[in-house]
């Protein structure tokens, strides 16, 4: 796990992570899809995820913001959900 006290970072990279899947988490609360609290929640679950370093490499990597957010990821059900393409429940 990363150093206590990141916060900073894990808003980055959970802002990065959602932008990599064509997710926009500043107009998704704009939207009213979710909460303030609902990032700052993400953004929490961000800061406790011990794959840090697997997370940069894979953000690092050249690729458009359309990509399925990585299974390992702590986010990536909540981002799969807000993704444009996700497919329809049912």
């Amino acid at each position: 796990m990363d150093k206590p006290g990141g916060f900073s970072k894990h808003f980055w990279r959970s802002h990065g992570m959602a932008r990599a899947c064509g997710v926009r988490l500043s107009a998704e609360v704009a939207s009213g899809r979710l909460r303030h609290s609902d990032v700052a929640q993400m953004v929490a679950e961000c800061c406790l995820c011990p794959r840090g370093t697997r997370c940069a490499d894979w953000l690092a990597t050249d690729a458009p913001g359309n990509r399925v957010p990585p299974g390992w990821c702590p986010l990536a059900p909540r981002l799969t959900a807000l993704c444009p393409r996700a497919p329809a429940a049912g």
